[in-house]
């Protein structure tokens, strides 16, 4: 059992699947399929709420005819459960959104790092057809914790556009980019095979040209059997910088505008492919970039049979195309036939001659050049990292940081603003990790070592991990929060006062206090000579150990704990 490549089956109709059927040969999320009649008839149209198992599958051969019969079970459900993933596989919503329903839907942080936004976009329009929307976690709007997203400019929706960028490659003389030609040009009867012809062995004479008003490629063979003259390969280089990298690419497509075509006696080769290519220079085509061409499809190619000598030629990228577009320098592409791509040697006849040309950017005007047009989203490029080392501070207000830290003597603080998305806020030695008067989100880690202290004051936090070692203290103060652990070692205390909180462990070791105010916790601990007290709490276990003390006011719970080694238990009447 596989899943497709780069996909991912969703879990629970494969369990449903397995449990009654048995384990699939294959499982295909949002199975293609194509219209079966009505205007789109024929098209490609997208199953992101189908998946398809296939379970076994039966080969005939009759007459000379094999038949593979595939037994499949699809399910359906009534809203899509797959998303379409920048890689271009389709994965379980799941993985980018935290609710989804047939109507409504929420996004998880980071769902930018992807979302395929032209699925995106489809996916926005179908839920406003339904009266649905689509939120994004808002961090820049204290009273909402998302705002739905829209095509258009709505009152009270964040508006996402997708904008376009056309490039053409530079005239000559070249500043930046360079589109020409290089090729194997050869005098009758010199007859080079089609493997020196192809990997450019030495033996023939190779042509360049980057300043001519013309570009092509082309195969010719020669009068001897199995002899070649020509094959012609030709480059186009695009300076797409101006995206920055904070643009996500949805669609890519280059296009070249027909001059002229010829075929001397049938089919030679069949298709114009794009490929990338690695000239040694930017601005210049010489005759030693031959060979310097890729041989992987990067977009969908043109036939010789529909290339149109009077309009642009459309080629639409791939995902492969698509990741090799340079988002912050030059995007170099090339052409080559199908044959001289693949490495397969045409049918020979002799003396035949089949090309196709196009005009380059020397041509006058623009209107004519060749282009690449790229469809993209941009997003807020906040700082990803904020340091400071020895007495310094790193200091980073309203940005959305992934590494925030301090060392030495140094701090690490976040006030006054909106924070996002920490994975570690930290601060070493004497340093101090606080949050203070913000509202953050999603903190993984919030650390400090030594004589520091984590504290989290005013703030509404979600915290996995709030911890603080030796003489130092973690705290929580004024605060709603929701962590898994709050803990405090040596001298420490670990403290949660005025708090509306849900806490799976805070803890206190050494001569440390592990305390709770107004809060609602799971596990309230403290070891040696710390004191363990809830205050207006709702707890399922309160433990002190040793010489400490353990206490429960206005509980309302019924706590069994240990406190100078003997077993307590405490029921208070509820409202008490």
């Amino acid at each position: 059992m596989k899943d497709t490549a780069k996909g991912r089956i969703d879990y629970n109709d494969l369990t449903y699947v397995m449990e009654r059927f048995g384990a699939p040969l294959e499982c295909i999320p949002a199975p293609k399929t194509r219209y079966e009649e009505g205007p789109l008839k024929g098209q490609e149209k997208i199953n992101p709420h189908v998946s398809r198992f296939v379970m076994r599958r039966e080969v005939k051969r009759r007459w000379g005819k094999v038949t593979v019969t595939e037994h499949n079970i699809d399910v359906f459900h009534v809203k899509p459960i797959y998303y379409k993933h920048q890689n271009g596989g389709w994965r379980p919503i799941s993985e980018v959104a935290s609710h989804y329903g047939n109507r409504r839907v929420t996004l998880r942080v980071g769902w930018e790092e992807n979302l395929d936004m032209a699925f995106l976009a489809w996916w926005i329009r179908r839920s406003e057809s339904i009266q649905g929307s689509i939120s994004i976690p808002s961090p820049f709007m204290p009273n909402k914790t998302s705002v739905p997203l829209s095509l258009y400019q709505r009152p009270g929706h964040a508006q996402i556009s997708f904008s376009t960028a056309t490039v053409y490659p530079d005239a000559n003389p070249e500043t930046t980019t360079v589109d020409g030609e290089t090729g194997y040009e050869n005098n009758t009867g010199t007859n080079i095979s089609w493997s020196d012809i192809h990997s450019g062995a030495s033996g023939a004479t190779k042509q360049a040209n980057d300043s001519g008003t013309i570009a092509h490629v082309q195969v010719e063979s020669d009068t001897g059997s199995n002899g070649y003259r020509k094959n012609y390969r030709a480059f186009t280089l695009f300076d797409t910088s101006s995206l920055t990298s904070s643009a996500t690419i949805s669609a890519a497509t280059l296009s070249l505008y027909g001059q002229d075509k010829g075929n001397s006696s049938g089919g030679f080769w069949t298709t114009i492919e794009i490929v990338t290519t690695t000239p040694a220079s930017n601005t210049a085509i010489t005759t030693s970039d031959y060979t310097n061409v890729g041989f992987v499809r990067q977009a969908t190619g043109v036939s010789y049979s529909s290339f149109s000598t009077s309009a642009y030629n459309d080629f639409p990228f791939n995902a492969t195309g698509i990741g090799n577009i340079s988002k912050t320098g030059v995007s170099k592409f090339g052409q080559l036939n199908d044959k001289d791509l693949d490495n397969t040697e045409p049918s020979w006849e002799n003396n035949h001659n089949e090309y196709t040309f196009w005009y380059t950017a020397d041509q006058s005007g623009t209107s004519n050049d060749p282009k690449l047009v790229i469809t993209y989203t941009t997003s807020t490029t906040y700082d990803q990292s904020a340091a400071a080392v020895g007495v310094g501070a790193a200091a980073l207000l309203k940005q959305i940081p992934r590494t925030y830290a301090a060392t030495g003597a140094g701090s690490a603080t976040v006030k006054k603003g909106i924070t996002m998305s920490i994975s570690t806020l930290s601060a070493i030695g004497t340093g101090i990790a606080k949050v203070a008067k913000g509202i953050t989100m999603s903190i993984t880690t919030l650390a400090a070592t030594g004589a520091g202290s984590a504290t989290i004051a005013a703030s509404r936090a979600y915290l996995k991990v709030l911890a603080a070692t030796a003489a130092v203290t973690a705290t929580t103060a004024t605060a709603m929060v929701w962590g898994k652990v709050l803990a405090a070692t040596g001298a420490g205390s670990a403290a949660l006062s005025r708090t509306l909180s849900l806490f799976r462990t805070i803890a206190a070791t050494g001569a440390g206090v592990a305390d709770m105010e107004t809060v609602r916790g799971i596990i309230l601990t403290a070891v040696a000579q710390g004191v363990a007290t809830i205050t207006t709490t709702i707890g399922k276990t309160l433990g002190a150990v040793a010489s400490v003390t353990a206490r429960i006011r206005r509980d309302f719970w019924r706590t069994k704990y240990t406190a100078q080694g003997d077993d307590y238990e405490i029921k208070y009447p509820h409202g008490d």
